[in-house]
């Protein structure tokens, strides 16, 4: 079974559309047998620890706090055997990098939506 890391676009789209697409891939991933990795539900799941916390949650519109993000979702991505990139990927330019990133680790993608 292989880990699997999905990217798409988040930055500027509703919570609720990208949290569906990434659900979506994460289903696809699992029915094909292998372990999806979701950075947007780990990023999610992780400001509601530091709201329960009382702490403020990380944002995307911060830009030192967007950099925290996306060095958490490299974090992910480099334990991954594999990166599934989202249709959208090529709209974002935090996707684009994490598929540079996986590039640099010879982590081959797995797939398309």
């Amino acid at each position: 079974m292989a880990k699997i890391y999905i990217a798409g676009k988040v930055k500027g789209l509703p919570k609720d559309q990208v949290a569906k697409k990434f659900e979506i891939a994460a289903k696809t991933i699992k029915d094909a047998g292998h372990e999806p990795v979701n950075p947007f539900e780990h990023i999610d799941e992780l400001n509601q620890s530091l709201i329960s916390n009382g702490e403020l949650p990380l944002s995307d519109d911060d830009t030192q706090q967007r950099n925290e993000i996306l060095k958490i979702c490299l974090d992910l991505l480099t334990e991954c055997d594999h990166i599934y990139l989202l249709h959208d990927w090529q709209d974002s330019s935090g996707a684009t990098f994490e598929k540079q990133v996986a590039d640099a680790f010879n982590i081959p993608v797995y797939g398309t939506n």
